[in-house]
């Protein structure tokens, strides 16, 4: 049983495009997957949509998501301190802080806080349903789950290179950056634990000495994440 209009809409999206959806290579097929992006919000939109919708019309030549920001999302704004692969290497104990969606949950959020405002109320029904249901279609079936996931990053990517005249309007959406800053820059201060900072993971050293100190300022942040030993 389908929960609304919305997910009846993305299960017939991802039939109709099952063929590339499950492709492994579907990121070298960028025009057939823009055209994707496009025709799915314009459907889920008109799901929504009340007198003033505006259907999106672009043809994003310059919006590229490949498989990396697709995975991660988007590349938060601070300097490794380590590179990646030298990660392994580190002779201490490593333990990774993995953020579920981090970029798009800290929309979701600063959106419920009134932080930052969407001038049309389809679009941001839309996104919304997208990321808080995220882990719902991961129980349901692959292409469906990548489908959602292509249409947050897509959506998001969009929002960061500046194409909100694409998107509508998002008010204070450079606040995502600021806020993402903040997390990184209050573990590495107040811990001095963290050796590097990948996208959206933070390695850090001496996790069980500092868990209470680590897991304090994490859960103020009331974002998702795991932690995983690495070595």
């Amino acid at each position: 049983m389908v929960k609304n209009k919305l997910e009846e809409t993305l299960i017939n999206i991802s039939e109709n495009y099952k063929e590339l959806i499950s492709n492994p290579n579907f990121f070298k097929e960028r025009k057939k997957v823009k055209n994707l992006y496009l025709e799915s919000m314009n459907q889920l939109i008109d799901s929504v949509k009340s007198k003033n919708f505006v259907y999106l019309n672009t043809d994003l030549s310059n919006l590229n998501v490949n498989e990396e920001n697709f995975s991660y999302t988007f590349k938060p704004l601070i300097i490794r301190k380590y590179e990646r692969e030298k990660i392994l290497e580190y002779k201490e104990s490593i333990h990774s802080i993995e953020f579920d969606s981090l970029y798009p949950n800290i929309l979701l959020k600063l959106s419920k806080l009134g932080v930052i405002t969407f001038n049309d109320l389809d679009f941001k029904e839309v996104i919304i349903h997208l990321i808080e249901n995220k882990n719902y279609y991961k129980t349901k079936n692959a292409n469906l789950y990548k489908l959602v996931k292509i249409l947050i990053n897509y959506t998001y990517t969009a929002l960061v290179t500046k194409k909100s005249d694409v998107f509508y309007n998002v008010t204070n959406f450079n606040l995502i950056a600021t806020h993402t800053s903040s997390i990184f820059d209050t573990l590495i201060q107040d811990t001095n634990c963290v050796i590097s900072i990948y996208i959206d993971t933070i390695y850090v050293k001496k996790y069980e000495e500092n868990k209470k100190l680590i897991n304090g300022i994490l859960k103020k942040l009331e974002l998702p994440y795991e932690i995983k030993k690495i070595n």
